[in-house]
């Protein structure tokens, strides 16, 4: 009888410590999802950066694509201007001159 007393003691310890016990098995808990928590927090930031830096990324391209196409366009209509701008007297008159030119070079470097 003694030794089932001191056992329902014990038990009776046990039972009133629980408390106690439980409390640090609900912090332990608690700081987990507190970790989860974070994990969760820090992942979305990262996803958010990343879809940030994409869109940017986006842009850089979409305005270096337009910036290239306007400069092109832009040669494209000096020169077509340029070219309707000479007169045939005027193209004349440089293939003479550029003509005069090559052989007087022609003629000097002979001597």
């Amino acid at each position: 009888m003694i030794q089932f007393l001191n056992d329902y003691i014990k038990c009776e310890e046990f039972v009133r410590d629980a408390p106690q016990h439980h409390s640090v098995l609900f912090d332990a808990k608690r700081e987990n999802v507190q970790l989860q928590l974070e994990a969760e927090y820090r992942r979305r930031q990262m996803e958010a950066y990343q879809e940030v830096r994409r869109r940017l990324n986006y842009l850089v391209a979409k305005e270096e694509a337009e910036r290239q196409f306007q400069q092109k366009y832009m040669v494209q209509w000096i020169i077509d201007n340029v070219a309707k701008s000479i007169t045939p007297a005027q193209e004349k008159d440089t293939l003479k001159t550029t003509l005069a030119e090559l052989k007087r070079l022609s003629n000097s470097s002979k001597i």
